[in-house]
């Protein structure tokens, strides 16, 4: 096929081409490039034009291979993932902020509290410790310290939650 066959079949498919690749691409130049090497691989394979029912549609695709590849090369896969990986697995500095001011507040709570709700909230939600063993190391009931532990909560969620309101 002579050059002047293939710009007959290929001078409306490179207007449909263009203005795909003007959608698709931040700037006009890229576009044109893309359609450029899109048509020339056209060119390459006209030996293959005989198994295709469509020639637009064959072009097309090539193009849209084009601009993902393009887009592929932009922003290189590794370092996508791996910045995916950092922001949800790393904390970012607020979190931490906030973090830390939280545990500040709870350390701040729970030093309001009488003696033996600190100690008894402190051995259950620190050290782990069972009701009953608690009750034993206190010398109290296990009624009491149920009631001791419910009525701590209570206050460290108050104080808690009041401090954060009061900002």
């Amino acid at each position: 096929m002579k050059i002047d066959e293939f710009e007959t079949k290929v001078k409306t498919i490179r207007a449909k081409l263009l203005g795909v690749a003007v959608q698709q691409l931040p700037c006009k130049e890229e576009a044109e490039d893309l359609v450029q090497e899109s048509l020339l691989r056209l060119w390459y394979a006209q030996e293959q034009w005989s198994q295709y029912q469509n020639l637009e549609a064959v072009a097309m695709r090539t193009l849209r291979n084009l601009i993902i590849d393009r887009y592929r090369k932009s922003t290189p896969q590794h370092e996508a993932i791996e910045r995916c990986n950092r922001q949800s697995n790393e904390p970012n500095a607020q979190q931490l902020l906030e973090a830390r001011e939280n545990r500040e507040r709870l350390i701040n709570a729970i030093q309001q509290l009488p003696n033996l709700q600190r100690l008894i909230i402190t051995m259950k939600d620190l050290e782990d410790y069972e009701i009953k063993e608690i009750a034993q190391i206190t010398q109290s009931s296990v009624e009491s310290i149920r009631m001791n532990l419910s009525r701590a909560r209570k206050k460290i969620k108050e104080l808690f939650y009041n401090h954060i309101n009061d900002e």
